[in-house]
């Protein structure tokens, strides 16, 4: 099976190397960015198998961003994470089509998730 390309989208430098750490052994490739307009521009230059995003970051955040690639028709799994998580936020990432994966997380909860998501082994 091939590792997937996933796509990071996180504004604090710290969590966002941390993440690519955590998913490195699992992804064949990673691109990591610091906003939403990132996120768009990366989706409509390369194919993308799950796109992990922080929802508050500057520019665009995690949920408009993905409005904005629902909208477009672009159907890529989406991983949101947040320290600010609520029902409302769970539901308006739900009728997108997206989780939501409240922060602090373990990596091993991370990894958990992106094999499900992307139909890895365990």
């Amino acid at each position: 099976m091939a590792r997937p390309t996933i796509l990071v989208a996180e504004d604090d430098p710290a969590m966002r190397r941390w993440l690519v750490t955590v998913l490195t052994p699992l992804a064949g490739r990673i691109h990591a960015v610091s906003d939403g307009w990132q996120v768009w521009t990366a989706l409509m230059e390369e194919d993308v198998d799950l796109v992990i995003s922080d929802i508050r970051m500057p520019m665009k955040n995690g949920l408009d961003t993905l409005n904005v690639v629902r909208v477009a028709g672009i159907r890529v799994p989406f991983l949101l994470i947040t320290g600010f998580g609520s029902d409302e936020v769970r539901a308006s990432a739900s009728e997108l089509g997206a989780e939501v994966l409240d922060k602090p997380f373990a990596a091993a909860d991370l990894l958990s998730r992106v094999r499900r998501i992307c139909g890895l082994p365990t």
